[in-house]
């Protein structure tokens, strides 16, 4: 990311903050800044009470979760006799994560996926930075009926919107975006 756009996404950043849009976002990394300028405003107009925080490098926004328990699975299929507790989306909620980790991406789930759980979908995803040993994930839960605009909106946010990023995944610039799924 050039010097001359990060001075500008800090620019709108601080403006959106001071008109209240947006929660003060402290030592946050430029892509994850970039995301939440675009995908913070439709979060808000589709769920006006939704919960946003920034931590350092990460950006979470989420309405109407609630805990679960759930049996784990595993990666060979077995499922877990102990349950344990896990928050997640209700039906009509959503939890967006977007978070930058040092070195490239590790993970062991093959990228971009939606991942079937048992009360909600989630949404994987990573790219490299370019010109830094970081990459970014994106983790999108939702229940069977989050909005559509919201759906939508983060979908052609999350394939277009992360310009400066290396895609990991087999299908081309960007981000990819969770496949529309029938209401259930």
């Amino acid at each position: 990311m050039t010097t001359r756009n990060a001075a500008n996404i800090t620019v709108l950043v601080l403006s959106f903050m001071s008109a209240g849009s947006l929660p003060a976002a402290e030592a946050t990394h430029p892509v994850v800044t970039s995301l939440s300028v675009q995908l913070l405003p439709i979060v808000r107009t589709a769920y006006p009470n939704s919960d946003i925080a920034f931590e350092s490098d990460r950006m979470t926004a989420s309405a109407n979760t609630r805990s679960f328990t759930v049996h784990g699975g595993s990666k060979i299929g077995k499922w877990s006799t102990e349950p344990h507790i896990e928050k997640g989306p209700s039906f009509e909620g959503f939890i967006l994560t977007i978070a930058v980790h040092d070195g490239p991406y590790r993970g062991a789930a093959v990228i971009p996926q939606t991942l079937k759980r048992p009360y909600w979908r989630t949404f994987l995803d990573a790219a490299e930075i370019l010109d830094e040993d970081r990459h970014i994930t994106v983790h999108f839960s939702y229940g069977a009926r989050v909005t559509r605009e919201l759906l939508q909106a983060a979908t052609s946010i999350l394939r277009t919107g992360v310009a400066d990023v290396t895609p990991l995944g087999p299908e081309g610039p960007g981000i990819n975006p969770p496949a529309q799924h029938p209401e259930e």
